[in-house]
C-alpha cells in the first residue's frame, strides 16, 4: 500500500491532566465561580499545546464514585483510573473580597511526592492573572516545555499612544515574548505622570503574542512623554530585609520588584508590600529609605506572624475529630493567617452542613501562648440533625418528578428510611453530591431534545421538621434532529458510516447520543489504522425551527503500522507467555480494539496487577511501538477453611495453588475437603499452550468418598482435556475431553434397599469411560455481581470406550444477569445497585446397559402383575442408567436445587429386602405375601403399618415415604433465580435471595410434567473477606414431603488466604 508521505506528522502524544473541579470557600458559595475558575485554567492548561485535560464529565463520575474524598492516596487510584499522568486538586477561598488559591499537584507515580502551590489575588481582576501564573507553575511541575511565543504586536488601550510611550516597553515585534519584562513595562508606566493606573493582558493570534497594555488615566496623558533619566540619587544602591526569622531573606528578595542598581519606584515599593503580605507570614511590614553617595539603602523592616502550635477541637459529639482534622488546611508549625483559621471554620460549618447539621454554628479562639506561639480552639456547636425531607422541583411539565428524581443519590427520608439509611444514605444531603446530580437531571432533558434547559441553584430551607431542597427548572423548547451528515472522508462507504450513527433525522435531539455516535465513528477508524483519526461533532441549530443539523467531520490520517511490541515490568513471567496474550501483530495495521482485546487478556492471565497497553510514537513516519507495561502480582495461595451445613456437619478444607508455575503459565492445584460425610482430594495441572499451540491441556486427578442415608461411594479417576478459544476475547470456549472413573457402592444396610442399589452391589465396581464435547460462554460484566451478559454452558458425552457404562449424554444451560427492571418503584432504594439473574438447566442420559449386565443372579419365575414377591431382574427393568451416573438434586451447584439437601430430590422407589432368590417390599409377611408392617413377621420394616408396592413409581403412589430412597434420574430440568443486593458496598458483603424450581426424572416419567417439580427458596449472603469468600444460607423446600425432608437446610463456609 502506498503511503502519502506529504502528510504532516501528528504532534506528539500529550501529557494527561486530570483537573479537579476547584473547591469555594466564600460567604456566599458560587457554583458559577468555582465552574469558571475549573474553566479558565483547564483552557491555560491546554494553550500550551503540550498538555490534554481529562474531559470534566468524567473526572466528577470518579471523584463521586470515591465520596470527593481528595487524598494523596485517593488521588494517585484517581489518576490511574483515568489513565491520567497528573491530577490537579485545587480550592479558592473568598474573604473581604481577597482571595486565597491552593494548589495540590499529584503525580500517578507513587515516589514522586506531591506538589503544594499557594498564591493570593487582591480582587477578581488579578485572581484571573494569578491562574495563569498557576497554569505556568503547574506545566513547570509537570515537566511540560512552554513553547517559546514570539510577540506579534504591542498595543496600548485606555489612552491614545503618544510620542515615547513605546520607548518604555523593552519588548518589541519579534522578540520572545518575556512576561517579566511585561511587567517592568507595567512599572515604568506606571511611573508616567496623570497615571492612575497600568495593567496588562496578552492574546493571541497567527503570529504569536499581542501584548496590550491598559493604560488608566488620572485626568489627562501629557501630549508629549520623556524617557525619564535616573541620576544617582534615585538609583538603589542596596536591599535588605530584618525581621524574618523562619524565612530565609534570599527567598524574600527574590519576590520583590526593587532590585538593586534599579531606578527607585514608589509604585513598586508598594508592590513589594503586597508582594510580602502575600507569603502570609508577615503581620507588618515597614520600608525605610536612607540616601547615600551610592545611591539609596532601601528597608523592608517586618514583623512575623506567630506559629500556630496545636489546634484543637471542642464541642462535637456527632462528628469525630479525626475527621474533623482531615478536613483542615490549617497546620501545626505553620505561620498564624487570620483568613485561613476563618477559612477552616467554614470548612468545619460545611462539614457539619454535608451531614446534615444545618444549624451548626461554628467559633474560633485564638490564645498566645508563649515564645511567638498560639493556640487556636474551633468550638462546635452542633444543634440538631436535620433530614433532608423533600426536594422540591418546579417548572418540569415534560417529566414527572418520580422519573426526575430516579437514579439521584441525593433521597429525602421516607417512612422505610430507618431500615435503608446504611445502604442509600436517605435523608443526607451534601452539596457537592446535589450538584452531580443537577448535572444528571439536565443531561436528562438534553439527552431528550431539551437544549436550552435551565435548572436554578439549589434553595435549602431548613426548618424544624427537616431540609427542603428546592430547585426551579425552565425546560425551554423541545429540540429534533435535522439532516444527519458525515464529511472529509470520500474513501469510505458514506452509508456504511451512516449505519453506525445512532442519531437520526427526525428524532428528539439526544446529546448523549451525539457523544456515543462520535465515539463510535472515531473506533471505527481507529479500528483500521488510523491512529490520529478525529471525529468533531459539529450542529448548526435553527432557532425558529428548532431543529438541529447534525454533521460529523473525519480528519483520519495517515496510516499507521505497529513497529515493535515491548514487553516490560515482568520479572518472574516470561516474555511469550505475555505476548502469545496479545492481539497486535508487529508490522500490521494499527487496531484500537485490537490494543483493548490485547489489554482485556494480559489482565485476564490474572498475573498482573496493572496492565497498561499504551502505542508510543517512533522517529519512523506512520510507525508505532506498543509499550505493553505490567506489574506482577502474586499468583500462589494456600488456603484453610472451615465450614457447616445441614448434611456434613463441620467441614475442613485446604487446598494450594499456582496460577503462574515456573512463569511459564502453567495452573497447578492441589485441594483437599474433610467433612463429616464427605471427603474430597483433587489435583490439578493445566498449560493453556500445550506445546506451543493454541489448545490448552489440563489433567485433573480426583479421589471422593461420598455417604449418603443409606449407602456410600467411592470413587477415583482422571480427566483429560483440550480446550481452544471461540473468540478473540477469549469469553467463550470449546473443550474435548476423556476421563475415567472407577466407582465402588456399599450399603450402609445390606438388608434392605431399592432394587437400583442392590444391583450395584452385587455387580460391585464399576468403570466409565467417555468422550465428550464441551462448550462454555461468559459475557458477563463483573463476576461476583453481575448486571448484564450471560454465561452459556453445553455439551455431549458418548461412555461406552471401555468400562461399564454406556450411554449418550447431553447438558445445556444458561444463565442472563440484567438490572432490576423499570417497574420497580422508585422509593426502592436499591433499585439501582441490585441486580436479577434467571438461568435454566437441563440434562438427559439415554442407556445403552441392559439389566442383565448387571452382576447378579437371574431367577425365572411365573408371576403375576399384582405381585410383591419377584427376583431382583424383574424389579424396576426400566432403570437402566447405572446408579453413579444418574442425576440427583438438591443442595448448592450447577445441578442442585437449593432449599433441600444434597441429592434429596429425584424419583424414589421403595425399599425391599431379600427372601431367599426373591425380593419383596420392607414390612411385607413373606409367608402370605401381605403387608405385616406392625408385628415381628414384616421384613425390614418400621412398624407403622403401612407397606409401599413394587409397582409404585411416583410420589403421590408411595403409603410411606419414609421406606423409599432416591434413586436419581435420567433427566433432569431446573430453573434458578437470584436476587442479588448490596449489604455494604464498603465491606464487600452481598445479599442473595433465591427461588429453585425442577426436578429429575426416571426413564419413563414426562419431564415437563409440573405436578412433579419441587420448589425451594431462601436468603443468605457473600462476603469477600480478606481471608477468602465467606458464604451462608437458609434455604426451606416448599412443597415440603411429610416429615421425609427437613424443613430447613443451612449451609455455611468460609476460607482461604492469599500470599
Amino acid at each position: 500500500m502506498a503511503i502519502d508521505q506529504s502528510i504532516a506528522r501528528p504532534k506528539p502524544v500529550r501529557v494527561l491532566v486530570a483537573v479537579l473541579p476547584f473547591r469555594v470557600y466564600a460567604a456566599e458559595p458560587s457554583a458559577e465561580l468555582e465552574t469558571t475558575v475549573t474553566r479558565l485554567l483547564v483552557s491555560r492548561l491546554e494553550a500550551s499545546g503540550g498538555v490534554k485535560v481529562v474531559e470534566a464529565i468524567t473526572v466528577r463520575e470518579f471523584l463521586i464514585a470515591r465520596g470527593n474524598e481528595t487524598t494523596e492516596e485517593t488521588l494517585r487510584d484517581l489518576a490511574r483510573e483515568l489513565g491520567a499522568d497528573y491530577v490537579v486538586a485545587g480550592s479558592l477561598t473568598e474573604l473581604a473580597g481577597r482571595f486565597s488559591i491552593d494548589v495540590r499537584i499529584t503525580s500517578v507515580r507513587d515516589f514522586v511526592i506531591s506538589d503544594a502551590l499557594a498564591l493570593t489575588a487582591n480582587d477578581e481582576n488579578d485572581l484571573m492573572d494569578r491562574l495563569t501564573e498557576v497554569a505556568e507553575r503547574i506545566l513547570e511541575n509537570i515537566g511540560v516545555a512552554k513553547p517559546e511565543e514570539i510577540v506579534s504586536a504591542i498595543r496600548f488601550e485606555g489612552v491614545p499612544e503618544q510620542p515615547g510611550m513605546r520607548d518604555l516597553v523593552p519588548l518589541t515585534r519579534g522578540d520572545v515574548y518575556d512576561r517579566e519584562l511585561a511587567r517592568e513595562a507595567v512599572v515604568a508606566l506606571d511611573a508616567l505622570e496623570g497615571t492612575a493606573s497600568v495593567s496588562f493582558r496578552t492574546e493571541r493570534d497567527n503570529e504569536g503574542v499581542i501584548v496590550v497594555f491598559r493604560v488608566v488615566p488620572e485626568t489627562a496623558l501629557p501630549t508629549s512623554i520623556e524617557v525619564p533619566d535616573v541620576n544617582l540619587t534615585d538609583r538603589i544602591a542596596d536591599v535588605r530585609v530584618t525581621g524574618n526569622g523562619r524565612i530565609e531573606s534570599k527567598a524574600i528578595l527574590a519576590r520583590l520588584e526593587t532590585q538593586s542598581g534599579k531606578a527607585f519606584l514608589p509604585s513598586a515599593i508598594s508592590d513589594d508590600v503586597r508582594s510580602i503580605f502575600e507569603l502570609g507570614f508577615f503581620r507588618d511590614v515597614e520600608v525605610t529609605s536612607e540616601d547615600t553617595l551610592e545611591g539609596r539603602i532601601v528597608t523592608f523592616i517586618l514583623e512575623e506572624h506567630p506559629i500556630v502550635r496545636q489546634v484543637s477541637i471542642a464541642g462535637n459529639q456527632q462528628i469525630e475529630s479525626d475527621e474533623i482534622r482531615e478536613a483542615l488546611t490549617l497546620t501545626t508549625g505553620a505561620s498564624l493567617d487570620l483568613p485561613v483559621v476563618i477559612e477552616n471554620r467554614d470548612r468545619i460549618l460545611g462539614l457539619y452542613k454535608s451531614s446534615g447539621y444545618y444549624l451548626a454554628e461554628v467559633d474560633f479562639r485564638v490564645e498566645e501562648l508563649d515564645d511567638g506561639t498560639v493556640g487556636i480552639q474551633y468550638e462546635v456547636t452542633e444543634g440538631e440533625e436535620l433530614k433532608l425531607r423533600e426536594i422540591r422541583i418546579d417548572g418540569n411539565e415534560h417529566f414527572e418528578d418520580p422519573e426526575l428524581l430516579l437514579g439521584l443519590e441525593t433521597r429525602a427520608w421516607k417512612w422505610h428510611s430507618l431500615a435503608t439509611k446504611y445502604i442509600d444514605d436517605a435523608g443526607t444531603y451534601a452539596e457537592p453530591v446535589f450538584m452531580q446530580d443537577m448535572q444528571n437531571i439536565t443531561d436528562h432533558y438534553q439527552n431528550a431534545g431539551f437544549l436550552r434547559v435551565e435548572i436554578s441553584e439549589p434553595n435549602v430551607i431548613p426548618k424544624e421538621e427537616g431540609l427542603t431542597v428546592s430547585i426551579e427548572i425552565n425546560e425551554g423548547d423541545r429540540y429534533t434532529v435535522g439532516p444527519v451528515d458525515i464529511e472529509g472522508d470520500d474513501s469510505m462507504d458514506i452509508e456504511a458510516l451512516r449505519n453506525i450513527v445512532g442519531i437520526k433525522e427526525g428524532e428528539f435531539f439526544n446529546r448523549g447520543l451525539l457523544t456515543a455516535d462520535t465515539e463510535r465513528l472515531e473506533n471505527y477508524y481507529t479500528n483500521r489504522g488510523f491512529y490520529f483519526a478525529k471525529v468533531e461533532p459539529r450542529t448548526s441549530i435553527n432557532e425558529d425551527t428548532h431543529v438541529v443539523d447534525v454533521s460529523f467531520s473525519v480528519e483520519k490520517g495517515p496510516l499507521y503500522f505497529i513497529r515493535k511490541i515491548n514487553v516490560s515490568g515482568n520479572t518472574i513471567t516470561h516474555d511469550e507467555i505475555i505476548r502469545r496474550e496479545v492481539a497486535v501483530v508487529e508490522h500490521q495495521l494499527y487496531s484500537a480494539r485490537s490494543v483493548a482485546i490485547s489489554r482485556s487478556r494480559v489482565r485476564g492471565l490474572g498475573f498482573f496487577e496493572e496492565v497498561s497497553v499504551e502505542p508510543k510514537q517512533t522517529d519512523e513516519f506512520n510507525q508505532l511501538d506498543l509499550s505493553l507495561r505490567v506489574v506482577e502480582q502474586p499468583t500462589g495461595s494456600v488456603s484453610f477453611g472451615a465450614g457447616f451445613s445441614s448434611q456434613d456437619s463441620f467441614i475442613l478444607n485446604g487446598s494450594v495453588s499456582q496460577a503462574n508455575l515456573l512463569g511459564r503459565g502453567y495452573n497447578a492445584s492441589f485441594s483437599a475437603d474433610i467433612g463429616g460425610r464427605t471427603d474430597r482430594i483433587s489435583g490439578s495441572f493445566r498449560d493453556p499452550y500445550f506445546l506451543g499451540t493454541t489448545f490448552g491441556a489440563n489433567l485433573r486427578v480426583n479421589v471422593f468418598s461420598f455417604e449418603y442415608d443409606d449407602f456410600k461411594q467411592e470413587s477415583k479417576g482422571f480427566e483429560l482435556s483440550l480446550s481452544h478459544p471461540l473468540s478473540a476475547t477469549k469469553r467463550a470456549h470449546g473443550f474435548l475431553t476423556y476421563s475415567y472413573q472407577n466407582r465402588d457402592i456399599d450399603l450402609d444396610n445390606k438388608f434392605s434397599a431399592p432394587s437400583v442399589m442392590l444391583r450395584e452391589i452385587h455387580t460391585g465396581s464399576q468403570s466409565t469411560s467417555m468422550m465428550g464435547l464441551s462448550y462454555v460462554s461468559d459475557t458477563r460484566n463483573d463476576r461476583v455481581s453481575a448486571t448484564a451478559g450471560q454465561v452459556m454452558r453445553g455439551s455431549f458425552e458418548f461412555a461406552g470406550l471401555g468400562g461399564f457404562s454406556k450411554f449418550i449424554r447431553t447438558h445445556a444451560s444458561a444463565t442472563k444477569f440484567f438490572r432490576m427492571p423499570e417497574w420497580i418503584p422508585n422509593w426502592y432504594p436499591l433499585k439501582e445497585r441490585s441486580s436479577f439473574n434467571i438461568g435454566a438447566g437441563f440434562g438427559w442420559t439415554a442407556p445403552f446397559n441392559e439389566v442383565s449386565d448387571f452382576d447378579f443372579e437371574v431367577t425365572d419365575i411365573d408371576s403375576n402383575a399384582d405381585s410383591q414377591v419377584e427376583p431382583l431382574s424383574q424389579i424396576d427393568k426400566d432403570i437402566k442408567v447405572p446408579l453413579a451416573e444418574r442425576y440427583f438434586l438438591g443442595g448448592v451447584g450447577r445441578r442442585g436445587l437449593r432449599g433441600f439437601k444434597n441429592r434429596s430430590v429425584g424419583p424414589r422407589r421403595t425399599k425391599i429386602v431379600p427372601y431367599g432368590s426373591l425380593y419383596m417390599p420392607v414390612g411385607y409377611n413373606p409367608l402370605t405375601g401381605a403387608c405385616a408392617n406392625k408385628g415381628i413377621m414384616g421384613l425390614g420394616g418400621n412398624r407403622d403399618g403401612k407397606c409401599n408396592n413394587l409397582k409404585n413409581k411416583n410420589i403421590d403412589d408411595f403409603e410411606d415415604l419414609d421406606e423409599t430412597e432416591v434413586i436419581g434420574g435420567n433427566k433432569f430440568f431446573t430453573i434458578k433465580s437470584e436476587y442479588r443486593f448490596p449489604i455494604s458496598e464498603a465491606l464487600g458483603l452481598i445479599g442473595i435471595v433465591f427461588l429453585d424450581m425442577g426436578n429429575a426424572f426416571d426413564e419413563e416419567q414426562n419431564i415437563w410434567d409440573f405436578d412433579e417439580w419441587r420448589y425451594g427458596t431462601g436468603f443468605g449472603g457473600l462476603w469477600y473477606s480478606p481471608f477468602g469468600p465467606v458464604e451462608a444460607f437458609v434455604g426451606v423446600p416448599i412443597d415440603k414431603l411429610e416429615e421425609d425432608e427437613d424443613g430447613t437446610v443451612f449451609e455455611f463456609s468460609m476460607g482461604g488466604a492469599q500470599f
